[in-house]
């Protein structure tokens, strides 16, 4: 009888393996929750901000989808691929939290590649949003509308 509690305790214990299908999957809704806020971002700077509108919405539904994801699963953010700096932002109290804070971490970084870029010419409004059109394409946001 003990020996049969033990295997039934492990059995429960047991989590099977995500599939490399559900893995990819959710490893997409990583990728889009970051992609998403760092072209919206891309798309304010060259001032659209109907597109800009759209792409917060599908970063902040794809956390929002993502944590749902994961909780079901019983699984944690490094379970997954996806961006790695997710693993250091995916702490908080609430997921709106965590979305806040996937959102700040893509803006700064967005901010930062195009100070990078244009160095003492960040002030200039005409060339920042240039820089910004040409870094969005260059991250396919386009496709993440279209996905």
């Amino acid at each position: 009888m003990r020996l049969l509690s033990i295997i039934l305790a492990l059995i429960g214990c047991w989590q099977p393996a995500l599939g490399q299908q559900e893995e990819d999957r959710l490893s997409l809704m990583a990728f889009h929750a970051f992609n998403g806020f760092q072209c919206s971002e891309l798309a304010a700077g060259f001032g659209d901000e109907e597109t800009a509108a759209t792409l917060f919405d599908l970063g902040y539904s794809s956390v929002l989808s993502l944590a749902a994801e994961l909780d079901v699963n019983e699984l944690d953010i490094s379970d997954i691929g996806g961006p790695a700096i997710l693993s250091t932002l995916w702490v908080g109290p609430t997921t709106d939290f965590t979305a806040g804070r996937v959102y700040e971490a893509a803006r700064q970084f967005v901010r930062r590649e195009v100070r990078e870029i244009l160095g003492r010419d960040w002030f200039d409004e005409g060339r920042r949003a240039s820089t910004s059109r040409f870094l969005y394409a260059g991250m396919s946001c386009e496709d993440l509308i279209n996905a």
